[in-house]
């Protein structure tokens, strides 16, 4: 019986793996999608900006402290969304990921390369 408990445990758990990823690439790509759009907030009169954010926040795509990482993102990544450096390391948590996400990259493309022989 005990077995049973933690295989259903371990059962359980895996989807809510394959959920938190999932969430996270949404993030991600809602992230990307916004620091699109912020490249045109200069073109927007302070009453459209403030529309963008209430829609922003409707959407649940807010970044309260700014730093280019979504609410959502940093909650799920256990992150301060109301401090942009939540390790008080002197670089702004988007910047942090930018970084994590070109070092994934360059070791994806790296371990793919050479594998023709």
């Amino acid at each position: 019986m005990v077995m049973a408990g933690v295989a259903e445990q371990a059962e359980a758990q895996n989807p809510r793996k394959k959920i938190a990823a999932k969430a996270k690439k949404l993030a991600t790509a809602q992230r990307q999608f916004i620091n699109r759009l912020k490249k045109f907030e200069g073109e927007l009169t302070d009453a459209q900006k403030a529309k963008l954010q209430d829609l922003y926040a409707e959407l649940g795509l807010a970044d309260t402290d700014g730093d280019g990482v979504l609410d959502v993102e940093e909650d799920a990544d256990g992150l301060d969304k109301c401090d942009p450096d939540s390790d008080d390391d002197g670089t702004e948590d988007g910047e942090e990921e930018d970084e994590d996400e070109e070092e994934d990259d360059s070791s994806s493309s790296s371990s793919s390369s050479g594998e023709d022989d």
